[in-house]
């Protein structure tokens, strides 16, 4: 892992950005499915509310918000968490961390992650983490009534 990992920091450092698609909901609601995310080499010490690019231990890549540092120097320890996701990952080492998410591109609209709402939404969920519940049972609730609506749809054909 720490291999693959040392692959995409060399990239990232030599391209000076790393463009990947966006998957699953644990992002909710500032990173959709399919949206695209620029992600930076870190030119300095990440910050709490930032959203990291970590290589885990099994090789996924995972774009996640710092939630937390445990320890310090080489020694530190990152814990992240997705804003839909009650738990927090498992704790990085520094040379799990890719780079930092730059901006979020949906559609023709680019949302810059260091300013205003995305930052603002960033400082939220580290000050007050229990609103991942709220943002997550409001996911719940989102997919019930999709489900509801196509079985309407269904029953009405």
């Amino acid at each position: 892992m720490q291999a693959e990992a040392a692959v995409l920091v060399r990239l990232i450092r030599e391209k000076g950005e790393l463009e990947l698609p966006a998957s699953g909901t644990s992002m909710r609601p500032l990173i959709r499915e399919g949206d695209r995310c620029r992600f930076v080499p870190l030119t300095k010490a990440p910050r709490l509310g930032d959203i990291l690019l970590v290589a885990e231990a099994g090789g996924r890549l995972v774009g996640h918000r710092l939630i937390r540092i445990a320890g310090a120097g080489e020694e530190a320890l990152y814990i992240c968490k997705g804003d839909s996701n009650v738990n927090p990952d498992a704790p990085a080492a520094a040379g799990q961390i890719i780079g930092k998410l730059a901006d979020i591109r949906r559609g023709r609209a680019t949302l810059r992650a260091d300013q205003g709402l995305a930052r603002w939404w960033g400082r939220l969920l580290v000050r007050w983490p229990g609103l991942s519940r709220v943002v997550r049972g409001y996911l719940r609730a989102e997919r019930r009534l999709g489900r509801m609506r196509r079985g309407k749809e269904r029953g009405a054909l």
